[in-house]
């Protein structure tokens, strides 16, 4: 067996640089603490893995520093495996050529993307200029019709158009009887309005979640903005409010609830911040569907990257994954009417109601991919 000492800082490096196999996530799970440092223990095989991991990824990490960490680790690896006779004799050219065709090569760990393809994923902008995500706001509107938080946030941007209406003194949230206005006006889930009601008599503006959330996203992407103690919406909003502005809207409504706003907001998981911050994959894995009905429970393996998926916290009666990919991933691509889920009748629900999911028609014109081979 082979021990290699290293410090937290080493570790964090590692998990946020490198695109871990399976074999070197099994090492990084297996770490023991020995006092400020950590211990990896693995067999030669596991080592060379994660030799060859590291050292592909040095060129892609974000900063100097970074690169030096990985550095040092890939050699104190190749020292290590040297002294027992099982290092790589191979030269730097040929380590370079292995290191590429492990990066391009595609794995089923990765749903069938290579390691470069997913890199792209995660580090490109969603410009229809650069590869990889690609958010097209040129789509037709006519497409976008069956889009409930679409349809929801023109309501709230042109009732705000005309002058607005007057925030809470102390929380600058949206006014009761707005609130109660909007929730008679708006497109919910089935049975969404009805447990509103009945839960409550009177509405604040976060007694209406759904409401809420949009108006924090609208706020964010300055569409709407508080100015003297009532809500109004920017010229900005105005103007996306326009019908034939539908794909517009929805692709910085779509960008906005992804990559700014906090998708662990109010939902009471663990925040898992790297769940997020990898959102263009699980979007990528959807894309690359068919048109249709593919099992949630199969699917459900497929959305996340090994290393995200270690990550998830694991409870003997609750499964916060799954609740996880529903709540900031498929609830939300669904009111945009990107994707359609199937459940039970709602007298069987108790939690696992998603039955299967399909994305649509909106989702191909609107989502595309450009990987390369």
């Amino acid at each position: 067996m082979i021990t290699l000492r290293i410090t937290a800082e080493d570790m964090t490096v590692m998990i946020k640089s490198a695109r871990l196999t399976p074999s070197a996530t099994g090492v990084i799970t297996r770490s023991k603490i020995d006092g400020m440092h950590m211990l990896l223990e693995m067999d030669p095989e596991e080592a060379r893995d994660l030799q060859v991991v590291l050292g592909g990824s040095v060129p892609r990490a974000d900063d100097r520093k970074d690169r030096r960490i990985l550095q040092r680790l890939v050699h104190k690896l190749a020292e290590k495996l040297d002294r027992i006779g099982e290092g790589l004799e191979i030269d730097p050219s040929d380590m370079a050529r292995r290191i590429l065709d492990y990066n391009t090569a595609p794995r089923a760990e990765f749903d069938g993307l290579s390691p470069a393809q997913v890199q792209i994923l995660i580090k490109t902008p969603w410009t229809t200029d650069t590869p990889g995500l690609q958010i097209h706001a040129d789509v037709d509107p006519a497409v976008l019709e069956g889009s409930d938080l679409l349809h929801n946030a023109r309501i709230l941007l042109m009732a705000l158009a005309d002058g607005g209406t007057k925030t809470t003194a102390v929380s600058g949230n949206l006014n009761r009887a707005f609130v109660e206005r909007m929730l008679g006006a708006m497109r919910w889930p089935e049975g969404y309005e009805d447990e509103c009601r009945y839960m409550n008599k009177v509405f604040n503006e976060e007694d209406v979640w759904k409401l809420h959330e949009l108006r924090v996203v609208l706020k964010e992407a300055r569409l709407i903005a508080r100015r003297k103690g009532m809500m109004v919406a920017t010229k900005k909003g105005r103007d996306l409010a326009a019908p034939d502005q539908a794909g517009k809207l929805l692709a910085l409504i779509f960008e906005t609830t992804f990559r700014r706003y906090n998708l662990a907001y109010g939902d009471r998981l663990p925040d898992l911040v790297d769940f997020q911050y990898t959102i263009s994959y699980p979007l990528a894995v959807l894309a690359r569907l068919d048109g249709e009905w593919i099992d949630f429970e199969v699917l459900k393996g497929r959305l996340l990257l090994p290393a995200v998926a270690e990550m998830m916290p694991k409870h003997k009666y609750i499964d916060d994954e799954d609740r996880i990919i529903r709540s900031r991933l498929l609830n939300i691509l669904e009111s945009m009417g990107l994707i359609e889920c199937r459940r039970e009748p709602i007298e069987k629900r108790i939690s696992a109601d998603l039955i299967a999911v399909r994305k649509t028609a909106a989702y191909d014109q609107f989502i595309c991919l450009e990987l390369g081979g």
